[in-house]
């Protein structure tokens, strides 16, 4: 490494100062929460269907799968656009307001999932679960995005990605699966109650989130790290002048 591209490689490893920021953590941990809960409920969900609801048609399970992601799916992008319109894009302080009154939301609808036991109940409450649930994310992802500097926000970011594919992928499908198995013959949505009970946790993260927003350590974050970017391109400007 040269004396020119040092600074540069050293640059890699700034998105930790991130982790000083509790807007960028908390916000970071309501996407890994949100994200991990919609990764096992999506590998399980067919499962659920044909031995929770005893579908025992694999093609009807399927196609039934099918249908509630899409309807979820396309729901959540209106879902997302009143969010925005009552509250402001993920830049407006307010928008986390909604992002906690759409969670509790999605909550009550996902509490209500384990305990539909006909094939059309569970349907309905899935599709407003993944509804609200789909509006929520992309004003976290902005609000992620938006309390770190320009400076870092590709790495930072690439850093929750990264946090969100090790949880999402490991603990929680686990979990459901090891929950499952020791209840399938007693309690056959016992997988489906603790899931959707672990989705109930952003609502503390999204807590503090909106405490931190509101003292604005997120503007005076951002503001601080652009003033120092600023100071150290001016002084790399003028020891490069000297010479």
């Amino acid at each position: 490494v040269t004396e020119n591209e040092a600074p540069s490689v050293l640059n890699c490893f700034n998105f930790l100062t991130a982790l000083k920021n509790p807007v960028f953590i908390f916000s970071s941990l309501i996407r890994v929460t949100l994200m991990g809960v919609n990764t096992a409920f999506q590998y399980w969900i067919n499962d659920y269907i044909r031995n929770a609801l005893n579908v025992s048609n694999p093609k009807i399970a399927f196609s039934f799968y099918t249908t509630i992601n899409i309807l979820g799916a396309f729901g959540g992008i209106f879902a997302n656009a009143l969010l925005t319109k009552l509250f402001g894009s993920y830049e407006s302080k307010k928008s986390s307001y909604g992002v906690l009154l759409f969670h509790i939301i999605t909550c009550v609808f996902g509490m209500m999932i384990p305990f539909a036991w006909d094939l059309y109940s569970f349907g309905a409450v899935t599709i407003l679960f993944l509804f609200f649930s789909s509006a929520v994310l992309p004003v976290v992802q902005g609000i992620i995005i938006n309390s770190v500097s320009n400076e870092i926000r590709g790495s930072a970011f690439a850093f929750v990605n990264l946090f969100t594919m090790i949880v999402t992928s490991g603990p929680l499908p686990f979990i459901y699966g090891a929950v499952n198995d020791m209840y399938k013959d007693t309690r056959k949505n016992m997988g489906m109650i603790v899931i959707m009970g672990i989705e109930n946790i952003a609502i503390v993260f999204i807590l503090l989130m909106t405490y931190y927003r509101k003292k604005g350590k997120e503007g005076a974050y951002v503001k601080q790290n652009i003033n120092e970017g600023i100071e150290l391109k001016e002084s790399d400007s003028s020891e490069s002048s000297k010479v």
